[in-house]
C-alpha cells in the first residue's frame, strides 16, 4: 500500500466522525466520543498481534481516561489539543508524545485537518527489544521505563517535525502495519527498535511534560553524552552542557 493511500484513508470520515458532525449540526456543540472507558484495556482493543494503530476521532470531545499500555500520539497533520494530567498542551504536526500507562488525558474536539494517530502498544511487544538496547549500550532508564509496564507516570514529547529520518521511520511503520503480510509483526518490531534508537540520540528534541520524571530525563541525557563522548568527554564539560552542578552530576 502506498503512503499516499494511507493518508487518504485517514482523511476520510468514519462513521463516528459523521455521527459527530450530525450531532454538532443538530445540537450546536461537540459530543463525547463513543466507548471511552475510564481505564482503556489494551487486551480488548488489540485483536491481533500486539499493536494497534488507529485514528483519533475528530469533531468530538474525548473524556478523561488512562490506559494499561504504552500509547504513542503521532500528529499526522494539523494540531491536537489535549489535557494531560490536568495540564493543557497542543501537539503540532509531526510530533511524537509517549504516554505512560498511568497518565490521565482528555481531548478537545479536532478539526477537519487535524489527524492524530494513536499507537496502542502492549508491553510484551517490546520484549524482544530490551536485549538489543542493552547490547548496544543504550541503557536509558528514560525510555525503558516507558516501554515497560511500570507504575511511574512519565510522559515525554519529541519535537521531530523537521527530522526527516524519524518521519521516514514512521512512514515505514504505517506502511508495514497496513500491508499486514507474513513477517510484518517482526518487521514492525525492528522499525520500532530503530525509532527508539534514533529518538535516544536526540536529547535536543526532548521536552519534559508536566508528568515527566525529571530525574529520568537527566539520566537519559547523561547516558547519551557518555555513549557519544566516552573517549574524550569529561564531567566538567557535561555540567556545562546540561547547566547542572558538577557535584550533583557526579553523585548521579
Amino acid at each position: 500500500m502506498k503512503y499516499e493511500e494511507i493518508i487518504k484513508f485517514y482523511q476520510t470520515h468514519n462513521e463516528e466522525e459523521d455521527n459527530a458532525l450530525g450531532f454538532i449540526k443538530e445540537k450546536g456543540y461537540a459530543p463525547l466520543a463513543e466507548d471511552i472507558a475510564q481505564v482503556m484495556d489494551g487486551s480488548t482493543l488489540v485483536k491481533e498481534g500486539m499493536i494497534l494503530i488507529r485514528k483519533h476521532p475528530r469533531f468530538c470531545c474525548v473524556a478523561e481516561h488512562k490506559h494499561n499500555y504504552l500509547e504513542i500520539n503521532y500528529i499526522l497533520s494539523g494540531e491536537i489539543t489535549q489535557i494531560l494530567d490536568g495540564n493543557k498542551m497542543t501537539l503540532q504536526e509531526g510530533e511524537l508524545l509517549f504516554i505512560s500507562k498511568n497518565s490521565k488525558h482528555e481531548f478537545l474536539p479536532a478539526k477537519e485537518g487535524d489527524i492524530l494517530l494513536n499507537f496502542i502498544i502492549l508491553p510484551e511487544f517490546f520484549d524482544c527489544i530490551y536485549p538489543f538496547i542493552d547490547k548496544e549500550g543504550n541503557i536509558k532508564n528514560f525510555l525503558l521505563n516507558l516501554l515497560s509496564n511500570g507504575d511511574e507516570i512519565n510522559s515525554v514529547l519529541f519535537h521531530v517535525k523537521g527530522d526527516e529520518s524519524i518521519q521516514n521511520i514512521i512512514k515505514n511503520i504505517l506502511i508495514t502495519y497496513f500491508e499486514s503480510e507474513e513477517g510484518s509483526a517482526n518487521l514492525l518490531r525492528h522499525y520500532f527498535l530503530v525509532l527508539i534508537y534514533e529518538l535516544l540520540k536526540r536529547t535536543n528534541l526532548v521536552e519534559e511534560t508536566s508528568t515527566s520524571n525529571s530525574d529520568s530525563i537527566l539520566l537519559f541525557k547523561i547516558y547519551n553524552y557518555i555513549e557519544n563522548n566516552y573517549s574524550h568527554g569529561s564531567l566538567n564539560d557535561l555540567s556545562i552542557l546540561l547547566n547542572e552542578d558538577y557535584n550533583y552530576l557526579s553523585k548521579k
